[in-house]
């Protein structure tokens, strides 16, 4: 096969006689390749419509992953072919939403929030947070909360450690919050960060990373590196010296968690990573996406947005961005991903997870039923979200305690 290495175009008014025989040609390559032993193609579009998990070994792999990704890309945008689908299963499939999610959803769609676009990055970051505040009632108490610099090669990354009460030893943890690189801060997950230290009963170190657009790609992620660099050669500053490290994130936090676990994966032996409902990369394209991409709270046309600001003109298919694009990840931490039933991510954290598995990585894949993406932030005020992060916690536990 001699596939092209560049992203092809495709006259408009030609298109859909394209479309039949774009899905032709990616069965066509399945079977061609079914010979070969590690061969899972990233294309699958058949009855789910998504993007699958790249898989390394495959002879031309990098021309043929980039055509068929590009492919799929270009046949799930289309505007009529995911709307379509979304009407149908609208159409066909109850809400699974849990009760009282789904009464909060109702009252902010009633609410007609701003449009985030409309606001100014400032006013758009100051709302992000003040919600979540406002929504951290009862915090965990905890034996100390410290303000902390970390004094990194070129720079110093602001740093907020968290001591609980009832303290086990054998452990920190690095924590990456959420809010599309752009919005989120340490104030804005600080209730969820108590309320992780008190129930794993473990230090948590959470990262003032660097944010979109001021500092695009791979400001963040080079914070996140380097923040794993730096407590593994001083642990005493942040624990005991024989404490492991384990990685933790939600959403575009569990992006940057993740990324940096492959990229430390020779140099710094982690106890771990924890994906709580991870973006995994700018092509949404699944059917979780079709289904909640708009009104379960994470709104897939912002995201989008954001991750144009994240990129700052970088190239989307960087496995940095698309962990799913990433060719090797044998070696790398065991894993918890944590997705949620109503969440437009769901599906691809779903394959992602399929995908450390294929590198023989240990993962456990945790759904939380009638749940949407950021979940886990709302503990405060939805008792079923609270007993979730609470459970989470003994799955953790035994992460920690398995050696890596």
């Amino acid at each position: 096969f001699n596939f092209p290495t560049q992203p092809f175009e495709i006259d408009a008014t030609i298109f859909d006689q394209y479309v039949t025989v774009g899905m032709l040609l990616v069965d066509v390559v399945r079977a061609a390749l079914a010979d070969y032993e590690r061969v899972t193609v990233v294309a699958e579009w058949g009855n789910h419509g998504r993007i699958g998990s790249k898989r390394d070994n495959v002879p031309k792999a990098d021309n043929f992953d980039r055509m068929t990704y590009e492919l799929a890309r270009r046949l799930l945008a289309r505007g009529d072919l995911a709307g379509g689908r979304a009407e149908l299963l609208a159409a066909n499939r109850q809400d699974p939403l849990d009760p009282e999610i789904h009464a909060g959803l109702a009252e902010a769609r009633a609410a007609s929030a701003p449009d985030p676009e409309a606001l100014t990055l400032e006013e758009r970051r100051h709302q992000f947070r003040a919600d979540l505040v406002d929504l951290g009632r009862d915090p965990a108490p905890m034996a100390l909360v410290e303000e902390r610099s970390l004094d990194l090669v070129d720079r110093r990354l602001g740093a907020r450690l968290y001591v609980p009460v009832d303290e086990a030893p054998g452990a920190v943890v690095l924590y990456a919050h959420g809010g599309s690189f752009v919005v989120g801060d340490l104030d804005s997950h600080d209730w969820l960060c108590r309320r992780l230290s008190s129930d794993l009963r473990r230090r948590i170190l959470a990262l003032d990373y660097r944010r979109a657009p001021e500092h695009p790609f791979p400001a963040a992620l080079e914070d996140v590196v380097d923040a794993v660099a730096h407590v593994a050669a001083h642990r005493d500053e942040v624990g005991r010296p024989d404490d492991r490290i384990l990685l933790m994130g939600d959403s575009a936090g569990a992006n940057l968690i993740t990324v940096a676990s492959r990229l430390v994966r020779d140099d710094v032996e982690l106890a771990g990573q924890v994906l709580l409902y991870p973006t995994l990369g700018p092509e949404v394209m699944t059917e979780s996406a079709h289904r909640y991409g708009s009104g379960y709270l994470l709104e897939l046309d912002q995201l989008a947005r954001d991750y144009r600001r994240y990129l700052g003109g970088a190239d989307p298919t960087d496995w940095r961005v698309s962990p799913l694009l990433c060719g090797d990840l044998a070696g790398v931490a065991p894993a918890i991903l944590v997705v949620a039933e109503c969440d437009p991510l769901r599906d691809e954290a779903v394959a992602y997870a399929g995908l450390l598995e294929h590198f023989g990585v240990p993962v456990e894949l945790l759904e939380a039923k009638g749940m949407v993406h950021g979940f886990i932030r709302y503990g405060g005020v939805v008792p079923s979200a609270l007993a979730i992060i609470d459970d989470l916690a003994a799955h953790v536990g035994r992460l920690v305690r398995t050696p890596s």
